[in-house]
Order: C-alpha cells, then structure tokens, then sequence
C-alpha cells in the first residue's frame, strides 16, 4: 500500500493599522480532511476568520484563538473542517472595531490523502 504524506497549503493575510478586514484566495486541493489553523502576529484587538467556497460561508467567523491551540502536535492544533477542498476558498479575517497595529495572520491547511 502506497503512503501518501499529507499536503499543506499556507496564506498570509496582513491587515494594516486601520483595517477592519482583509482576505486572500487559495486553491486548496481535495483531500480525505482538511484542517485548518492560524497563527497571529501583532495586532492589538482580537481577530476572526471565516472561509468561503464559491462565494459559500463554510467556516462561520470564528475567534482566531480557536485555531490556535497552544499544546500538542500539529494535527491536535488544527480545527477539522466539514469538506473536502478541491477548490478555492476566501479566507477571510475581521474585527469589530478598526486596528491600532498591524496584524500579520498565517493560515495552514492541512489536506491528508491529497489527490491531485
């Protein structure tokens, strides 16, 4: 039986000082799961991210720090999510209120079984 290693993809979306939002599009590819986590670098208010499919919400916003769980292996810090990739998804990040400083986020997706 063939192993396949699981593939990853990554966006970096930077919202400046000022930004209530901001977003990037990536091709993921299809897979078995994909999961999904995040990482923050500055900014100076709390961060939601969202992802859309074909102009479909399919992770509702949801507080960064839910994707960045602080213990274990990396498969443990990712949030599962419902579908199978295979195409692009928005990757969206908001805040409620304008940010006093820069935000850098880092989103990595994890696809196991990728199928090209």
């Amino acid at each position: 039986m063939e192993i396949i290693k699981p593939k990853y993809e990554t966006a970096i979306i930077n919202m400046a000082s000022g930004a209530t939002n901001a977003d990037v599009t990536l091709d993921i590819p299809k897979g078995d799961h994909v999961s999904v986590g995040a990482q923050i670098t500055g900014g100076d208010k709390p961060i939601r991210l969202s992802i859309d499919q074909n102009g479909t919400e399919i992770q509702p916003k949801l507080s960064s720090d839910w994707y960045d769980g602080k213990q274990g292996s990396i498969k443990e810090r990712l949030l599962p999510l419902a579908y199978e990739g295979g195409t692009k998804w928005k990757i969206k990040a908001s805040t409620s209120s304008a940010l006093g400083s820069a935000a850098e986020i880092e989103v990595v997706f994890l696809i196991e079984n990728p199928q090209n």
